[in-house]
């Protein structure tokens, strides 16, 4: 049985690597990882479109019965007169149809990178074989102590910690395992370094490592052992996170780690199915989302759900709510950021076949292991199953390519370009659609083993495409990032990052509402350039400090508007099994409130930027059998808000939304209860209990979507013989119920009925060979059949509530990896 090994996660450049992670691809297995991360976790050492354009939300999510009769054939999709209100349709359809820590131990971290560093970089994993040991049963934490030559073999290896027969089991397959050697400077060297070993006999899959051969000595003098000490960072205060290993276990998710976003505290979806959340009160519009720096319009495909991106590509999601790091900016709510993963540099693939699409990946190394090209991809067949049954078309696909290469030890080059499409026609009036695409060059050069740097360019195109005409946005983009490590206690890191967007409005003379998108959106340049920096100050293992400033400058439509956003995060290890977190930051935003529509971006400054303050604070607790508790509060300002669907239940625009603005207000407490999926019986429980509040006009109210109670609970248990099931419940309370105080609405009425939803799974999957196997799985989305009230209306004769018929989305496939 193999073990396979992770890499340095981004940003931390190989010096003096943080744990190394890894997971066999097997029932039983064995995962490594370098400087045992494990045990600092055992010891408590670890910290987590609607209708743009048209003219009523019931035309989006709801479809009214146009769009779902359409879907069988009864009628045209009347509702698409304007941009994206297929969008919510296009769900519709789908259901008429029918159709760590990281990998640590504690496994619903995400992996760490080192905070204390002394001028050498550690050794680096190559292979570290280690089989289950034959008769064993059940998980066990193997901690060694090796010596690694600067030939990179292991000569030494002492078991520190950790029970027979794995103890042994691991202690001899050290011998024989393989590393890039310690460096100091530019020369090889001996090292000692704690190593971790954690077996498992339930199943994950994380990449492996580069394979590049270790270097040879420079003239294999024999010197003491380097004694080297990492200590894992501890993760961003404000974050929580998904790994890819996570998300193929969770129901509902469908694989996809941008899918388990909604299972997160703090957020609150305001239709299944669709990437449109309120996070922390602030509304979609007001939410980031980025892959490995790179912004991008939409997560998910606008119907059916799958992520843009195909999952072995995304090694973990992270939500940073608030104060977030610096190099994230422009976006007032909260930030999505999904981490690429690390090139294995060595041949491996996985596809998959399912009811309403396939997908694959595959990567092939080049040039005796210094570069990996990595090409996947994913190709709906739902157009012929609409078509046969409609005579409409419906269709996604996605692309993603991925190229590295190391030019020198200390340099290398990175292309990514990935990209989406969503399609429907059904007929002259009525075709929508989506797309955007992404190319960016990367160069990763370290000029010590304190200093790395990053400089990047990207090219993106969007568009999103009526019956009446589309929008488009051309985007060149730059960044730059700089890491020094000035010494053990401090961390320097700045950068910066340009855009430029060129937006395009074609619409029809004729079109109804003509005058709202020029106005809105129309043809002009808009530009930006922001510069950060921030400084971890971690004087003791037991807390750190962030502080950071970051300042944007915008331009659009002749006006310039600037931005200083301070924040600052804190960390403190209370006790052994207890941690405490802190933080306080400004966000500013320009007006914007259309999440998800590619090439639609509201124009025009003239009235100011959006702006949040984010405060935050809570506890972590590390409880038994890596079972950790996260209890959070937060209360977020929001000044200048541009939010229509929080005034309205609805995203009816007209020429002066963009000047429309409000004052907001959300406070809440939040609780995360995780234990690894890697356990018989893992699972993860989220609840959030907040109050939204909106300001405008001298009127005061409930946000639109308030929901006091969202809870999020999700349980996965593995039967054995290779076979998992797992179950989901989602449960979300009441929208309020509006009364209308013309020209406004107030938010004060009765609540609608309470949202829950039931997702289920179960696989079943036979290894054929330590590093392939393949598997059979059904699941489905929303399995009761829940339906969502996404309006609530209230007059003299009572309330009623406006819901969108039921989205149900089953998936039955085949997968297989090698």
């Amino acid at each position: 049985m193999l073990g396979k090994v992770g890499t340095l996660p981004a940003g931390a450049g190989g010096d003096l690597a943080g744990p190394w992670t890894s997971s066999l691809r097997v029932p039983r297995q064995a995962k490594t990882g370098s400087n045992c991360y494990e045990c600092a976790a055992r010891s408590g050492q670890w910290s987590g479109a609607v209708s743009l354009f048209g003219r009523c939300f019931d035309g989006t999510l709801l479809g009214l019965r146009g769009s779902v009769l359409a879907c069988t054939g009864g009628a045209r999709l009347r509702v698409m007169r304007h941009w994206l209100g297929w969008i919510g349709s296009l769900a519709l359809c789908a259901a008429t149809l029918g159709t760590a820590r990281a990998q640590a131990p504690g496994a619903d971290a995400p992996t760490p990178t080192p905070i204390q560093r002394v001028g050498v970089r550690a050794p680096e994993p190559v292979t570290t074989e280690v089989n289950y040991p034959k008769g064993a049963s059940g998980d066990e934490e193997v901690e060694l102590e090796l010596v690694v030559e600067a030939d990179g073999s292991v000569s030494e290896a002492r078991l520190v910690y950790g029970a027979d027969p794995f103890g042994e089991a691991a202690r001899t397959a050290s011998l024989g395992w393989r590393f890039k050697p310690a460096r100091r400077g530019d020369q090889a060297t001996r090292a000692r370094i704690r190593f971790a070993v954690r077996f498992e006999e339930s199943e994950t899959h994380e990449l492996p490592p580069s394979a590049d051969e270790a270097p040879a000595a420079g003239d294999g003098t024999q010197e003491p052992p380097l004694e080297i000490e990492v200590h894992g960072e501890r993760r961003h205060p404000i974050s929580t996170s998904f790994t890819r290993a996570e998300a193929r276990q969770l129901p509902g998710a469908f694989g996809d780690p941008t899918r388990t976003l909604d299972m997160m505290p703090g957020v609150s979806p305001i239709v299944s199915a669709l990437p449109l959340f309120f996070i922390r009160g602030a509304p979609p519009g007001n939410v980031g989302f980025f892959i490995d720096g790179v912004r991008i319009p939409l997560l998910y495909h606008v119907f059916l759900g799958p992520s843009v991106v195909h999952p072995a590509m995304i090694e973990r999601v992270d939500l940073y709510a608030a104060a977030y790091p610096a190099n994230h900016g422009r976006f007032a709510g909260a930030i999505v950021s999904a981490k690429l993963v690390e090139p294995r540099r060595q041949l491996s693939g996985e596809a998959s076949v399912r009811l309403l699409d396939s997908g694959a990946l595959v990567e092939a190394p080049f040039d005796g292991g210094r570069g990996s090209a990595i090409i996947g991809g994913r190709y709906s067949y739902t157009g012929l199953i609409v078509s046969a049954i409609s005579g409409n078309e419906l269709k996604y696909w996605d692309y993603q390519g991925l190229v590295s290469y190391d030019l020198t030890p200390q340099s290398s080059l990175s292309l990514f370009a990935f990209g989406a499409l969503d399609y429907v026609n059904a007929g002259a009036e009525d075709i929508g659609g989506t797309s955007f695409h992404r190319v960016d060059l990367r160069l990763d050069h370290d000029f010590s083993s304190n200093t790395e740097a990053r400089l990047a360019a990207t090219w993106g195109f969007d568009k999103t495409l009526s019956d009446v005409g589309h929008v488009s946005d051309r985007m060149l983009a730059g960044r730059g990032h700089v890491e020094h490590r000035a010494d053990s206690v401090v961390t320097l890191r700045t950068g910066f990052d340009v855009a430029q967007d060129k937006y395009a409005l074609d619409i029809e003379p004729a079109a109804s509402e003509k005058i709202v998108y020029e106005t809105l959106f129309p043809t002009r340049t808009d530009l930006a350039l922001g510069l950060y920096a921030e400084m971890l100050i971690a004087p003791s293992d037991w807390y750190s400090v962030t502080p950071a400033v970051r300042t944007d400058v915008f331009r659009s439509l002749g006006v310039t508007r600037q931005s200083v956003d301070p924040r600052v995060t804190a960390s403190f290890q209370a006790y052994e099994q207890v941690r405490l977190f802190q933080a306080v930051g400004l966000a500013h935003q320009t007006p914007n409130f259309v999440p998800a529509i590619p090439g639609a971006q509201v124009a025009g400054l003239s009235s100011g930027l959006q702006r949040t303050v984010h405060t935050t604070g809570g506890v972590e607790l590390s409880g038994p059998e890596a079972t950790s508790l996260t209890v959070a509060y937060f209360q977020n300002a929001y000044f200048d808000l541009t939010d229509p669907a929080g005034l309205n239940q609805s995203l009816d625009i007209d020429e002066d939304s963009a000047d429309t603005r409000a004052t907001g207000h959300a406070y809440g407490l939040e609780f995360h209860l995780k234990r690894p999926f890697s356990r018989r019986l893992g699972g993860v429980l989220s609840y959030t209990l907040s109050r939204t509040t909106r300001s405008y006009d001298r009127v005061s109210t409930l946000s639109a979507y308030d929901r006091p109670h969202v809870v999020n609970a999700a349980a996965v248990y593995a039967l054995g013989a290779g076979w998992q099931a797992g179950a989901r419940l989602a449960f979300a309370s009441g929208i309020p119920g509006a009364r209308e105080v013309p020209p406004d609405k107030i938010y004060d009425q009765s609540r609608s009925r309470p949202y829950a939803r039931l997702d289920i799974k179960v696989e079943k999957r036979w290894q054929l060979s330590p590093t392939s196997w393949w598997g059979v799985h059904a699941e489905v989305l929303n399995a009761t059949a829940g339906t969502e009230v996404l309006r609530r209306n209230c007059g003299q004769a009572g309330c009623e509530d406006v819901s969108a018929p039921p989205l149900v989305l089953p998936s039955v496939g085949v997968e297989a990896a090698f």
